[in-house]
């Protein structure tokens, strides 16, 4: 039975990277679970209804209309047979994607079963990227190990100037770091306001940097040990203190002169 190594963390500190690592160091094969929600704000504009125009009675609606239409694989989301993966990794199917994805309802009927199959259809374990597989795949039995990604302000804000160039359609060389400092914060503070699966680190969870060497040679001592990670299925809360405590870096940066 193919196991999951879950990988969570804010926007630009390495999951991305990091899973790609794991999968060419141990065989894995990657769920590109980030997929699943693009694919179905691609389907919705394809249908004339940009998820960021519509109401979440509509978004879910539609998802319990079509989602027999999408089907997520390793190589990435299919709508209608089609691999349709490059057109969702476009910038406004990202926003679309934090949209349907903070639905309960979005989760439990598409994405969460979406997931677990393409795990399912693996023929060796696999890593994936998202708050959401740490309790979804330690509930189903089927959790290797999790992490939990740091990273500095600085190596966060130049993974991110890409993008955040794409966004204010500017050239990255002119964009300064407290423009995207700023960007990030403000993902930061959304994602962990969310009431569905809120950016706040699992208590089981190893939570490290892994670009130091250290924290690389625990990444793989858990991998290998086959670490099963029990994981708290409760409700979690945002307080005060971890809003200041995540963001507090970033700020410094914004706040630069």
């Amino acid at each position: 039975m193919a196991l999951n190594f879950a990988i969570d963390g804010g926007v630009a500190t390495g999951g991305s990277t990091l899973a790609k690592n794991v999968a060419r160091e141990f065989g894995f094969e990657i769920i590109p679970t980030s997929q699943t929600y693009r694919g179905l704000s691609l389907l919705m504009a394809r249908e004339g209804h940009a998820a960021t125009d519509v109401t979440e009675a509509y978004i879910v609606d539609f998802l319990l209309e079509n989602k027999g239409r999408l089907a997520l694989t390793s190589a990435g989301i299919e709508i209608d047979n089609e691999n349709c993966s490059v057109e969702a990794g476009q910038e406004i199917h990202g926003r679309g994607a934090s949209i349907v994805s903070a639905i309960q309802t979005v989760r439990d009927e598409y994405g969460n079963p979406a997931v677990l199959a393409c795990t399912a259809n693996s023929p060796v374990n696999t890593v994936s990227e998202g708050r959401n597989e740490f309790r979804l795949f330690s509930g189903a039995d089927k959790l290797l190990a999790g992490v939990y990604l740091h990273a500095s302000a600085e190596s966060r804000i130049q993974r991110f100037r890409k993008e955040a160039a794409r966004r204010l359609n500017k050239s990255p060389e002119v964009i300064t770091d407290q423009e995207i400092a700023v960007m990030i914060l403000e993902r930061d503070l959304s994602d962990m306001k969310r009431t569905t699966e809120p950016l706040i680190p699992h208590e089981n969870a190893l939570e490290l940097d892994y670009r130091s060497a250290e924290g690389m040679s625990e990444l793989v001592q858990a991998v290998r040990a086959r670490r099963q990670v029990k994981i708290d299925t409760g409700p979690r809360h945002m307080t005060a203190d971890r809003v200041f405590q995540v963001a507090s870096t970033m700020i410094d940066v914004a706040l630069r002169t």
